[in-house]
């Protein structure tokens, strides 16, 4: 963090950068081969779903505050992994991307979208969130919004990969 940095990237870029080390930590022992994989008889998110989702948004973040030449949007992940997306069982390993890309595109542009955060202009943050409807309603500012991306709606889902772990008989992460 820099010395410079607004009251409220001061608040959101050390919860991102955990939100990002506990999704590391979360995935690190899952295998290669299961990391696409259900549990048999479970209806959920696999881990290469959840990481290549929540690896999706920091390119939205870097849009909302005004750094879109930082953001690198790929066509294939958002028809892999925006909202409202399937998350089907990888069998044969051949639907998602591989584990290291997954998590290196997530930790990747994580850390960048974080870095503008804390550039960022205090007005840029606090200025009203363009995204229309529910969106806003719930997060009124830029700041909001992209604070609830990089930490809120990531931990949600790494919970999400918490639960599978027991669910394959990993246990804890932690």
């Amino acid at each position: 963090m820099t010395a410079l940095m607004n009251a409220y990237a001061s608040a959101i870029v050390p919860m991102a950068r955990m939100t990002v080390g506990y999704g590391k930590a979360v995935c690190s022992s899952i295998p290669d081969d299961k990391f696409g994989r259900r549990p048999e008889g479970v209806d959920c998110n696999t881990p290469a779903w959840v990481i290549g989702h929540i690896g999706h948004y920091p390119e939205h973040v870097l849009d909302l505050i005004g750094r879109s030449e930082l953001a690198r949007h790929d066509e294939r992940w958002k028809e892999l992994f925006a909202n409202g997306t399937p998350a089907p069982d990888d069998a044969d390993g051949s639907y998602y991307p591989s584990k290291d890309e997954l998590l290196s595109r997530y930790m990747e542009r994580s850390e960048v979208a974080i870095e503008a955060i804390a550039q960022a202009d205090e007005s840029v943050l606090l200025a009203i969130n363009p995204t229309e409807g529910r969106f806003r309603e719930m997060f009124p500012t830029i700041g909001a919004a992209a604070g609830f991306l990089l930490t809120s709606h990531s931990m949600m889902h790494l919970g999400q990969v918490s639960t599978w772990r027991r669910c394959m008989g990993l246990g804890s992460a932690m």
